[in-house]
């Protein structure tokens, strides 16, 4: 599946080669099991400090601190193309709706954990740089039920 996500797989390779563990996220493995158009992509890493990450996303194109304080980043490609890469974060409840939550980022988290707080199985998915899809929450047997 990652053959599609060609684009990204030089990016994927830097990320590891830095001592990261890039995960694909979101939208994009949801639309690759569907066979849809990836439009959004979001790269969610482990195991690298935010420092590191955008120094070694720096050699791709634009990096943007868009919620440095969150952990995400926007790299802007010479093509256009625009990524989502973010660290795992932890998220606490400290006020009451949707917006009441303080988010910190921690990339010593494991993936299982990152994946628990999405707010669909099939939002919770990942894919590894290698093509392996990570479903810790039965997210493409509900997709496929829609």
């Amino acid at each position: 599946m990652v053959h599609k996500l060609a684009v990204i797989q030089p990016i994927l390779e830097a990320l590891v080669r830095a001592g990261g563990r890039p995960h694909v996220v979101g939208g994009a493995v949801r639309d690759l099991l569907r066979g849809l158009p990836v439009k959004d992509i979001d790269i969610e890493v482990y195991g690298m400090p935010i420092e590191q990450l955008m120094h070694t996303l720096r050699e791709f194109g634009r990096v943007d601190a868009v919620g440095r304080s969150f952990g995400v980043l926007k790299l802007r490609l010479p093509d256009g193309t625009q990524i989502d890469v973010a660290l795992p974060r932890r998220e606490s409840k400290i006020g009451a709706g949707h917006r009441g939550f303080l988010a910190a980022p921690d990339p010593t988290m494991t993936p299982v954990e990152a994946a628990a707080r999405r707010d669909f199985t099939w939002n919770a998915m990942a894919l590894t740089p290698e093509g392996d899809l990570l479903d810790f929450f039965g997210g493409a047997a509900d997709l496929s039920k829609n």
